[in-house]
This record gives structure tokens, C-alpha cells and sequence, in this order.
């Protein structure tokens, strides 16, 4: 069935997630599976590595969200074999959206209709895994996120949402920094970033009209 997120593992794997509830280990040079895990009900919605440090100190090679409401972590062995590290159940909204920050946080996003079902949460992966906070902060769901390690101001969230707004928050707190409408009335779809030497970021964000919006944020600066 339909793959629903794909991540790469330190350049030589990938491992993709599906609706069929299956996670699979691919090798990135011969196409061949090395492994496949199958949990009844694991849905895949989202899955993301973690940084390549984190997972040589912490055996933790990536987080993965289901419809199941289940936030898992797991670890990749060096044949190629699955195995979870650790199962929450991640609330009663589906997360959609994940990223992982430099220092092995976890953020995460879900889908809802109102404020009331669409939250941003920070998890705390060091020991148990763990909540730290949460906010209530769009109209609808939260379709991507990503952790901005913005050297030596604070880390920030930055993320999008079907209701038409881009908003970055402080990553520890989640405190609302500032926001940007649409430039449509069209919701948002897809975001990334890209860095330059000079510390100017570059901000993509796609909407369902189809278009592309693109943003200069001097981050390093401090420049919210």
C-alpha cells in the first residue's frame, strides 16, 4: 500500500513507512529490503531519523507516528534489523508532522479541525520517552514541521498548517514568536529550509494551489 514517509540512514539506508503497517530497511545501493516490521494497526503517518550522533551515543535511529496514536522509537542494527526502542501512546489526536532536533528532541504536529485537536508537542527522547510541553496554536491540522537550530540564539519550531498560517515558536516552551498569513487564501501543504554560510535562511513553503512561497529569514541574528 501507499508509503507514506521515507528517511535516510546515515547514507547508506533508507527506511520507508506505509499504510499497510509495515517499516522497512532498504539498502540504498542494491534496492534490496534488509528487513521489515509489521505491527497490527501501526499506520504509518510520519517517520524521521534522528541526527547521526544521537544514534551512535543512543542506539536511536529514528521516530516514527501512526495512526494507532503511538509515538515509536527504533533502532536499526547493523544488519539491517528493526527493533523498537520504546512505545507512548502519543495522545488522542493522530500526529502527522515530526522532526527531530540536533540534541534528539522530538517535535510533533496532528491533525484536527479546530484548536482544540491541532497541537504541537516537544518530547523528551533522553530516558523515557516523555512530553515536555504542548499548544494549541492553529485552526487545522498541522501538515509540517521543522526544528530550526539557530546557532547561538535558541532553538525555534517553525511549522505550517491547512489554516492558511506559517508560525515559529521557541522550541523549549513552545512560545509563540511570530506568524505569517498565507499569501492565499490556499492552506499549506509541504515546508523546508535551507541554510547559507552567512546565516540567512531560506524558507520554502508549498500550498495546495499549486505554489510555492519563498522567505529570507536571518536567523542567526536573532531576527524573530
Amino acid at each position: 500500500q501507499e508509503v507514506r514517509s521515507i528517511a535516510m540512514i546515515g547514507g547508506q539506508q533508507m527506511v520507508s513507512g506505509s499504510r499497510d503497517c509495515t517499516v522497512r530497511v532498504w539498502c540504498m545501493e542494491s534496492g534490496e529490503c534488509l528487513h521489515s516490521s509489521h505491527i497490527l494497526r501501526n499506520v504509518v503517518t510520519r517517520l524521521r531519523a534522528f541526527p547521526l550522533d544521537q544514534s551512535a551515543v543512543h542506539g536511536r535511529a529514528l521516530v516514527q507516528a501512526s495512526e494507532d496514536l503511538r509515538l515509536r522509537i527504533w533502532t536499526v542494527q547493523d544488519s539491517g534489523k528493526l527493533v523498537e526502542l520504546q512505545t507512548v501512546h502519543s495522545g488522542r489526536d493522530q500526529i502527522v508532522a515530526v522532526d527531530v532536533s540536533p540534541d534528539g528532541l522530538v517535535a510533533t504536529g496532528t491533525k484536527g479541525f479546530d484548536r482544540s485537536t491541532c497541537s504541537l508537542s516537544v518530547w523528551r527522547t533522553a530516558g523515557e520517552l516523555s512530553r515536555l510541553c504542548s499548544a494549541n496554536a492553529f485552526d487545522g491540522t498541522v501538515e509540517a514541521l521543522r526544528v530550526v537550530a539557530g546557532g547561538e540564539v535558541c532553538a525555534k519550531l517553525l511549522a505550517v498548517s491547512v489554516d492558511c498560517s506559517m508560525k515559529c515558536f521557541a522550541l523549549e516552551g513552545l512560545e509563540l514568536l511570530w506568524e505569517v498569513p498565507a499569501g492565499t487564501a490556499a492552506p499549506y501543504t509541504a515546508l523546508d529550509f535551507t541554510e547559507g554560510n552567512d546565516g540567512v535562511m531560506t524558507v520554502f513553503a508549498a500550498t495546495i494551489m499549486p505554489e510555492l512561497q519563498v522567505w529570507s529569514w536571518p536567523v542567526r541574528a536573532g531576527n524573530e
